[in-house]
């Protein structure tokens, strides 16, 4: 059987704070990559199936 790990809570020294401005880049990188991804995928699959 396997034998879990006592996590311990989370405190203020864990917590790491950044600049606004670079958290908006990321989160804003991060979403159009992933709309980028769904536009693939979505072009893909039409084509697949306009081709089979």
């Amino acid at each position: 059987m396997l034998k879990r790990k006592k996590v311990k809570p989370i405190t203020l020294r864990d917590v790491t704070i950044i600049d606004d401005g670079k958290l908006r880049k990321a989160i804003t990188a991060a979403s159009l990559g992933n709309a980028m991804e769904w536009f693939d995928f979505g072009v893909y699959g039409f084509v697949a199936y306009a081709l089979g």
